[in-house]
C-alpha cells in the first residue's frame, strides 16, 4: 500500500486522461473541504466582525500573491521551462527551476517584510470603514498570514516544474492539504486564541503546499537554492514574458481596489 501511494505521489503520470482525472478529482475533493471549511468558520465565529477582519486580511497576501505569481509566473516559467526540458539536459532544467525559486522566495520574502512592516498603513487603504479593535484585529491577522505569499509563491515554481515533469498527484493533492490545515487552526487552535487560529492555520497550510511539491521536485533534481540572480538567461527570457500579464494584473488589482 506505501510502495503503491509512493508511485503515485512521485510517479509520472501516464496519459492525457489520467492526468485530467486526477486534477479534477482532486480539484473537487479541494471545493468540497472548501465548503466545510467556510461552515466551520461561520459556526465557530458567526456573521459579524472577526470574521469580517478574516476575510479582510486576506486582501494585501492574495495581492501580492497575484501581481507577482499567479498567471505571470506561469505565463513565463513553465513554457520557458518545459522548453529546456526538451532542447537542454535535465540537469540545467533543474538549475533554471532553482534559479527562479531562488529569485521568487527572495522576492517574496522583501514584499512580505515590506507588508508586515507596512500592514498598519495599507490596511486601512484597502478595509476602509474599519475601526477600532476591528481594524486592529485585521492588521494583526495580516501580519501573520502575509507569511503565506511567501510559501505560496515558491510552491507555485515547484508545482510549474512537477506540471512539466507530468507528476500531476502532488501538485493536485496540494490545494486540499491547504484547506485542511485551515480546518485543522480553526479546530485545534481557536478554542484558545480565537480568530488566530484560522489565520495560522492559513500560514501553515501555505507551508504544506509549498511542502507536498518540494518532496517531488527535489527527487527530480531540486536540491539547493542558488543565490539570488537576475544574469541568468533563463530567468531574464522568463522575466520578459512575465511582464506583459504582470502589468494586466497590476491594472485589475487597481481596479478591484478602486470598487472596494
Amino acid at each position: 500500500m506505501f510502495r503503491f501511494f509512493a508511485r503515485l505521489w512521485q510517479g509520472e503520470t501516464d496519459g492525457l486522461t489520467a492526468a485530467a482525472f486526477i486534477v479534477g478529482t482532486a480539484s473537487l475533493a479541494s471545493r468540497l473541504v472548501g465548503i466545510f471549511r467556510d461552515r466551520m468558520l461561520a459556526s465557530t465565529f458567526g456573521a459579524g466582525n472577526l470574521l469580517d477582519s478574516y476575510y479582510a486580511a486576506f486582501r494585501l497576501p492574495d495581492t501580492l500573491y497575484n501581481l507577482i505569481i499567479l498567471g505571470a509566473l506561469s505565463a513565463g516559467f513553465i513554457p520557458v521551462f518545459s522548453a529546456w526540458l526538451e532542447t537542454k539536459s535535465r540537469e540545467d532544467a533543474m538549475h533554471l527551476a532553482e534559479q527562479v525559486l531562488s529569485v521568487v522566495g527572495a522576492t517574496m520574502a522583501v514584499a512580505c517584510a515590506f507588508l508586515f512592516f507596512f500592514a498598519p498603513i495599507l490596511v486601512p487603504i484597502i478595509a476602509p470603514g474599519f475601526e477600532g479593535e476591528k481594524l486592529q484585529t485585521t492588521i494583526a491577522l495580516t501580519r501573520i498570514m502575509v507569511l503565506s505569499p511567501l510559501f505560496l509563491g515558491m510552491s507555485a515554481v515547484m508545482g510549474g516544474v512537477l506540471q512539466s515533469t507530468r507528476r500531476f498527484f502532488a501538485f493536485a493533492v496540494a490545494p486540499v492539504l491547504y484547506n485542511l490545515s485551515i480546518i485543522s487552526g480553526i479546530y485545534f487552535l481557536s478554542p484558545s486564541i480565537g480568530i488566530y487560529g484560522a489565520a495560522f492555520g492559513v500560514v501553515l497550510g501555505a507551508f504544506l503546499h509549498f511542502i507536498a511539491q518540494t518532496s517531488v521536485a527535489f527527487r527530480l533534481g531540486i536540491r539547493r537554492l542558488p543565490r539570488p540572480s537576475l544574469s541568468d538567461p533563463g530567468v531574464r527570457k522568463i522575466l520578459r514574458l512575465m511582464a506583459p500579464r504582470a502589468l494586466g494584473l497590476a491594472i485589475t488589482q487597481i481596479n478591484l481596489a478602486v470598487l472596494l
